[in-house]
């Protein structure tokens, strides 16, 4: 329920939409997060041969997840709703990478495969909280100053806010895995080992990223490309105390992207523990 995990995420898009911006960025920066952690911190040490024998369903269930925010989050044209789901979407690749690390006995060509997806599905805990508190804080700042987050009521923002829109499309970049960024270090690691353990459920979850990259890229062109309306030309740019804020979080997003050896180093020896519980 606090992951969300299908067919317990009911009450996620609802609350993350109706909530102020600052408790949607606690929602999805920390408190889904708190839910994979419990799987890591408790459900793997107390039960690691349940998790083995229930491998494959709790695979199918991650990838309903996957599956399910993806296309869910096509049929939003409400900014919050759209980033609710692709937090759903993207909470399920934590949940692919640990439980495909449950797959028990393996040779000694895949020893490190486990290890690889347990250290995808932390990394991405920490990329993808960064990026979507500081996506779900600029939605908010977007409906302060144009009274709608309605993608088809917006349109030309990019000229009117450059600022602002380098930022969204920067965090947007991240959430859909470009290259360089942290988005794209976590789910490297999180495919590279489920691959290796789960080849079927990895290879399906794969439609998930095309989604994904569909509905992100909509969102950019629908909200800051186009012809740019009267009204918009006098809305104003990111202050400095919102730069500020969001600067921090850009740092983290290139940093871990170029150089996630060093935010690895943290995880390493508990995903290793971790890992061997499941073998």
């Amino acid at each position: 329920v606090k992951v969300p995990l299908f067919p317990l995420h009911l009450w996620q898009p609802a609350a993350y939409a109706e909530a102020p911006t600052s408790v949607s960025m606690i929602l999805t920066g920390v408190m889904s997060k708190m839910g994979v952690y419990a799987f890591l911190r408790i459900m793997v040490p107390i039960f690691p041969h349940g998790m083995i024998a229930y491998q494959e369903p709790l695979l199918a269930l991650a990838l309903i997840t996957i599956l399910w925010g993806a296309f869910l989050a096509l049929r939003q044209s409400d900014l919050k709703k759209i980033l609710a789901y692709s937090s759903l979407n993207h909470v399920g690749y934590c949940m692919l990478g640990i439980f495909a690390a449950a797959a028990g006995t393996l040779p000694a060509n895949l020893a490190e495969a486990p290890v690889l997806a347990v250290q995808g599905a932390t990394l991405q805990m920490f990329a993808h909280g960064v990026t979507a508190a500081g996506l779900f804080y600029l939605v908010g700042l977007l409906e302060t100053r144009c009274g709608t987050r309605v993608t088809n009521e917006l349109g030309g923002l990019g000229k009117a806010m450059p600022r602002l829109a380098a930022c969204f499309f920067l965090l947007t970049l991240c959430s859909l895995g470009l290259p360089f960024l942290a988005g794209f270090a976590a789910e490297f690691l999180i495919f590279s080992g489920s691959f290796a353990l789960a080849p079927v459920f990895t290879v399906v979850a794969v439609l998930g990223l095309l989604a994904t990259a569909v509905f992100l890229l909509t969102v950019l062109q629908k909200v800051f490309t186009g012809p740019e309306k009267a009204s918009w030309s006098s809305l104003r740019d990111l202050s400095g105390p919102e730069t500020a804020t969001l600067v921090p979080l850009l740092v983290l997003v290139f940093w871990v992207g170029l150089a996630p050896d060093g935010w690895l180093s943290f995880s390493d020896l508990s995903s290793q523990l971790l890992a061997n519980l499941l073998r």
